[in-house]
Order: C-alpha cells, then sequence, then structure tokens
C-alpha cells in the first residue's frame, strides 16, 4: 500500500507480532505529503534474515533510502536493516522496543509451554498485561491467525537478536518512541536508554507516550503523528 502526494521523504512502515498493514491506518493517511510504504512481517527466521528480506522489498519498490519506522516485533527486524544492508536506511525509528535483550531463551520456552498447554490463556495472559483492554480481542484476533510454531519462531528471533555495544552499530539517526513499559520512569533516563540497547546510538532521540501501552499507534496517534513528523523533517 502506498500513500503518496507532494513527496518529501520515504516512510516505511513494519507493523509487530500478529499485526497487520491495518495497523497503521490510522497514521498513513496523515503522513500524506510523504510517500508511505508498508509492508509485510517475514516469515520467522533470525533477525538478520528477516531483515534482509525487508530491505530487498525496498529496494523492489525503490524506495531506498527510507525512513524505516516499526513497531514492535517490527522494529527489532528494522533495527537490523542498516546491519544488513546500510544504503536502504536513512532513519530509522522504534516504535516501543528495545534492541537489546528482549526474551531470553528461558521465557520462550516457558511462553512455548504455555502454548502447547492453554494457548487462549497464554496469548490473553501476555497481550491482555501489554495493551488496552479494549484493544485485547482486536489484537487475540491478530496473533490467533499464527501457530504456535510461527510465533515461537518470532520469539526466538527476539531472543537471539539483540545488538550488542549499545547499539553503536546503527550508524544511522534513530528514535525511540516509548511507553511505560520501556521507559517505566523508576530510573535516571540514561540508565532506562541504556538498558534498552540504545546507550551508545550516535544520533538518539527518545520521546516517551505517558498515555500508551505497546500500541502507541492506537493510544496516542495524534502525538505519534507529529513526534514522527518532526523526526522525519530534521532527517
Amino acid at each position: 500500500m502506498i500513500a503518496q502526494s507532494l513527496t518529501l521523504a520515504t516512510i516505511v512502515l513494519l507493523y509487530g507480532l500478529g499485526g497487520d498493514r491495518h495497523v497503521w491506518d490510522g497514521v498513513v493517511p496523515r503522513l500524506g505529503k510523504h510517500r508511505v510504504i508498508t509492508v509485510d512481517m517475514p516469515p520467522p527466521g533470525t533477525l538478520d534474515e528477516m531483515a534482509k528480506k525487508v530491505a530487498a522489498e525496498i529496494r523492489a519498490q525503490k524506495a531506498a533510502p527510507a525512513i524505516l519506522v516499526g513497531h514492535s516485533l517490527g522494529g527489532a527486524v528494522m533495527a537490523h536493516v542498516p546491519l544488513v544492508d546500510r544504503g536502504v536506511v536513512k532513519a530509522l525509528v522504534l516504535v516501543d522496543i528495545p534492541i537489546g535483550v528482549t526474551w531470553t531463551p528461558g521465557e520462550v520456552a516457558e511462553f512455548r509451554d504455555g502454548l502447547a498447554k492453554d494457548r487462549d490463556a497464554t496469548l490473553r495472559g501476555f497481550f491482555g498485561s501489554i495493551c488496552k483492554p479494549p484493544q485485547l480481542p482486536r489484537i487475540l484476533a491478530g496473533v490467533g491467525k499464527l501457530s504456535n510454531e510461527t510465533i515461537v519462531g518470532y520469539l526466538n528471533a527476539l531472543a537471539t537478536g539483540a545488538i550488542g555495544d549499545g547499539g553503536r552499530a546503527l550508524g544511522v539517526p534513530t528514535l525511540l518512541m516509548a511507553s511505560k513499559l520501556i521507559l517505566p520512569q523508576k530510573k535516571p533516563r540514561a540508565e532506562e536508554v541504556a538498558a534498552a540497547g540504545l546507550a551508545h546510538v550516535a544520533k538518539l532521540d527518545v520521546e516517551r507516550f505517558d498515555d500508551s501501552m505497546h500500541w502507541i499507534m492506537w493510544d496516542e496517534p495524534d502525538k505519534l503523528v507529529a513526534v514522527l513528523s518532526r523526526f522525519v523533517d530534521k532527517n
């Protein structure tokens, strides 16, 4: 899907686990002066493998270099694109996802066992803890389309795909849009940013969304569009 009018920049959007292109429906029309492309989540693999497929799609769309925006798992994938194809990326926007450790192998194993024993309760318990209650049916409907194997495959990618050295290798301007799940404000901002794996990103902007849970684009769409637009204009 491409929305285009008086194009100033190209923005590529990637949704998170269990989502689809429609998670961005409240955002895309409001970025109309830019070329906006939404891409589909690649099948599970390593984050590098998934990033290569996204990069290939961007090149196929003749959209490079672009500003890459990824939510959750999508952000983890987008963060690996500069590592596998630097020429595709002008800047990077991470929507409520760190680039450091997000899942441990033990946590993935526990989740896998939970899916096998009681899939509905496991999904409802996890996603219910990171979203606002009215959003849960929509999220469960999306993730419900995925097999247990696929879900675990994506979680394994997160468990093995942390970017080391505080993100120094990213090498592109980066914006972190964070809910209280990522930046709970229980420690100094610099410590929480470092815990998210971003301590050594050379050009980092951070914006906290106080009224949001994990789906920032649904909880505070006006602010997301405003913050993203300023970042795009600057880069």
